[in-house]
């Protein structure tokens, strides 16, 4: 008997395991409507046990600011980390000015 190395089972027994696979899939997929809504509520009544079950015990609810969230962003903090460190500029020495002044031709104030 040879293993599959990707597989826990044996080769026999993995082409049992798929073989029940598709015979499940088959008997779902060609039984009626009913019993497909019959099976998938049993499948649900098994997963959630107890719908009263208070959820704040297992994972309370954290209500959190917008403020909050940025301020654990990573992306948010690299995007804004470094603006502060910027030198406002002084529009009027700037070589931009000096030549927009023509072409708007603007009086320059006293």
């Amino acid at each position: 008997m040879k293993c599959n190395f990707w597989s826990p089972y044996r080769e026999d027994e993995a082409n049992l395991v798929s073989s029940g696979e598709e015979s499940r899939l088959h008997e779902d997929l060609s039984s009626s409507l009913e019993d497909l809504v019959g099976n998938f509520d049993e499948r649900i009544n098994s997963c959630l046990k107890n719908p009263d079950v208070n959820t704040e015990d297992i994972a309370p609810v954290q209500v959190r600011t917008q403020d909050e969230v940025m301020a654990e962003s990573q992306t948010w903090w690299t995007l804004t980390c470094n603006f502060g460190n910027i030198q406002p500029l002084d529009f009027d020495k700037s070589a931009i000015r000096r030549r927009m002044m023509p072409a708007l031709d603007l009086k320059e104030r006293k």
